[in-house]
């Protein structure tokens, strides 16, 4: 009897742990006023389903769509969540922002964004993890308007690493980055950590973006310095501008290191924008594993560059110092390392201090076709959005099977105790 007992309640405990995971899935919708448990009682509130999850994490679905009138920050959430299924509609035109909070990181995937008002959104990291997914869609070319005033617009999606500069928070206004930072307490000493694994994407930004800074009566500028380090990886999808450091604002930053294993990326900046000077202090390190890099543009970066072609392409290379950061470069050195059997442009070798390997023909790099096999793979392998919704609110295949198992082992124990007894 003892060991009946035993089985059972193992049975039931196994029960009951599948029940605890599968409650770390919640549901959001436009007009919810459930409980959010299933799809058919989903929360209204993004606040309340992330808050749901805060603690350990897990999955907020919308059901359909899910409408954001004003620039969206997160509650603080310990557990990784994701955000997934149906559409994220960004309303606020000018101020279509969703701002990160920690510690733990957010994933978005197989969700579409769309643009109600405006055509640009941001998404700000301020130095918490982000992975955008699989099967993410960021508006491209669409129509904005109806009728007459109807007109065809690009979309862009920026996603910053690090701070976005508000000039105004509140009631209190800022004329600098620096000022903001310190009135917000923002840390400077914070790596952040961008993944991307579709989407068409208008930018990433290791750091931060936009903030003048002001000089003073001698022509001396304060300006804020991030001493950590920006890793930025793109997995596939698209990226017209990956940047590794500051944009639009003169503040510096240490390290860059960025991975390509798949996509394309249009262009590579090490640093920043043409219109700063914004330079990495210490050094930066671009790694090619697969995908496409049209153009790398090595700029301001005082320390070391090292570029490791793994596979894919770099179609060309330019290198880039503003002459007012002379004095100040600590190494300046840049280094191609080329790995065994991988065919790079004759022409990229040009713009590096030191290679290392064999700069060889064609000239014009190809992607093997295994390469875009493995793409392919991806892209039918990955769930679609009509295939997530039509499991919200049902019972996820684990609990079945679990659930069945345990039934069959109580039974099982029931037999065996009732041929003991005859």
């Amino acid at each position: 009897m003892k060991k009946f007992l035993s089985f059972f309640f193992a049975a039931i405990l196994c029960v009951m742990m599948v029940a605890a995971v599968n409650a770390a899935d919640i549901y959001v919708n436009d007009g919810g006023t459930g409980d959010g448990t299933t799809s058919e009682a989903p929360l209204g509130s993004m606040d309340d389903a992330i808050e749901a999850i805060a603690a350990e994490g897990g999955t907020v679905h919308i059901v359909d769509t899910y409408t954001c009138a004003d620039q969206y920050v997160e509650p603080a959430h310990a557990g990784d969540i994701v955000i997934t299924g149906g559409k994220y509609v960004f309303t606020n035109g000018s101020f279509n922002r969703w701002y990160l909070s920690g510690e733990g990181s957010t994933t978005f995937e197989n969700i579409t964004f769309e643009y109600g008002a405006g055509t640009t959104s941001l998404i700000v990291c301020q130095f918490n993890d982000l992975i955008i997914g699989e099967n993410v869609t960021f508006p491209g070319t669409f129509t904005q308007g109806e009728g007459e005033s109807a007109k065809e617009v690009t979309g862009k999606c920026y996603i910053i690493g690090g701070y976005q500069f508000a000039s105004k928070v509140g009631d209190e206004t800022f004329a600098d980055l620096n000022s903001f930072m310190a009135a917000q307490e923002f840390a400077t000493d914070l790596d952040s950590h961008v993944t991307v694994k579709s989407g068409d994407i208008w930018c990433v930004a290791g750091f931060s973006r936009q903030g003048d800074t002001v000089a003073d009566e001698e022509g001396n500028k304060t300006v804020p310095h991030f001493s950590g380090t920006a890793y930025i990886t793109v997995d596939g999808g698209h990226v017209s501008t990956v940047y590794g450091g500051n944009i639009n604002n003169d503040a510096t930053a240490a390290n860059v290191d960025i991975t390509i294993n798949g996509g394309t990326v249009d262009t590579v900046r090490l640093s920043c924008t043409d219109d700063k000077i914004s330079p990495i202090t210490a050094d930066a390190t671009l790694t090619v594993n697969n995908g496409i890099v049209t153009s790398l543009i090595m700029n301001n970066v005082l320390g070391k560059t090292v570029v490791n072609m793994n596979g894919g392409s770099i179609g060309q290379s330019a290198y880039k110092m503003d002459a007012s950061l002379n004095e100040q470069i600590t190494d300046g050195t840049t280094t191609l390392n080329i790995a065994d059997g991988v065919t790079v442009l004759p022409g990229l070798s040009m713009n590096f201090t030191t290679v290392n390997g064999t700069v060889s023909s064609p000239i014009i790099p190809v992607i093997t076709d295994e390469v875009v096999e493995t793409e392919k793979v991806v892209e039918t392998t990955a769930p679609a959005i009509d295939d997530v919704a039509t499991n919200e609110g049902g019972i996820n295949p684990v609990v079945v099977v679990v659930i069945v198992v345990a039934v069959i082992a109580v039974v099982a124990v029931v037999v065996v105790v009732a041929k003991k007894k005859k």
